[in-house]
């Protein structure tokens, strides 16, 4: 799938749900996007198999809140792995002697641009915008270091996330330029299981933090591999994304159905 046609499953699923309400919802998700009814309603069930109706069952506040609950006593109980992913802080030391490898990818959530060093991930990104920017942005964030556009196993590894599949996984590493605050929470954010949801309160060890910890949610340098989309509000409102509120949308919603009701 390429990323049109991910960006209109996205608005899609955020306008249905803004407007679940509406009798005439189809005619004016229809003109928003410039599509029938009918081919959008066939792209979102040829993405994710099921209507937009059920699909957005799922960003509804009360069922969130019953998701969080579900997640966090997974969680308490240790019935999630997240051993695949293996994440290493980046010394100062390091950050002044880098070889960087960057590319971009096709996902099944948008295009994307993904870095790697001679560790592991640096930084993955949803790509929206022009390419230049996007690559100005990681040169920036690591202003010493030698890049190469090229792939590598890590970022292969790395990709093979976006499919979805908890089994047959090689690990993913990870190689991250934080404080040890955000790489305390970037681990936490991962801990989070694939279709799960987690509050931003309930992840903060003390409500104190939880300001702090929402800042360093959103610092979260390497999309999706990094699950920040599975942090929502504890009022149930699954709130803004740093790489949209429809892509982060779009995602709740199929990991619910490809969890098959795991959490709810």
């Amino acid at each position: 799938m390429n990323k049109a046609d991910f960006n209109l499953i996205a608005k899609a699923i955020l306008l249905y749900y803004e407007h679940r309400n509406s009798l005439f919802a189809d005619h004016f998700i229809s003109d928003r996007l410039d599509r029938s009814p009918e081919i959008i309603r066939s792209e979102i069930a040829e993405w994710s198999h099921t209507s937009p109706e059920e699909l957005i069952t799922y960003l509804e506040p009360e069922k969130i809140k019953r998701h969080i609950a579900k997640t966090a006593a997974l969680i308490r109980e240790k019935q999630t792995n997240s051993s695949n992913i293996l994440m290493e802080a980046m010394t100062e030391n390091e950050g002044e002697h880098l070889s960087i490898h960057y590319k971009l990818v096709d996902t099944p959530f948008g295009n994307a641009l993904i870095a790697s060093t001679s560790k592991g991930i640096c930084h993955l990104t949803f790509v929206d915008k022009e390419n230049k920017e996007s690559i100005g942005q990681l040169k920036k964030k690591f202003p010493h270091a030698e890049y190469e556009e090229a792939g590598d196993d890590f970022q292969h590894d790395a990709i093979s996330l976006f499919d979805g599949k908890e089994d047959n996984l090689r690990p993913v590493h990870l190689h991250l330029k934080g404080s040890l605050f955000q790489i305390s929470t970037w681990k936490k954010l991962i801990d989070i299981p694939f279709g799960g949801l987690m509050s931003y309160s309930a992840l903060a060890d003390d409500i104190k933090d939880s300001h702090a910890l929402g800042a360093a949610v959103g610092s979260n340098p390497v999309a999706y591999i990094i699950p920040c989309h599975r942090t929502v509000r504890a009022s149930g409102e699954f709130g803004d994304y740093h790489w949209g509120r429809a892509r982060k949308a779009a995602l709740i919603c199929i990991e619910a159905i490809q969890s098959k009701g795991k959490f709810l």
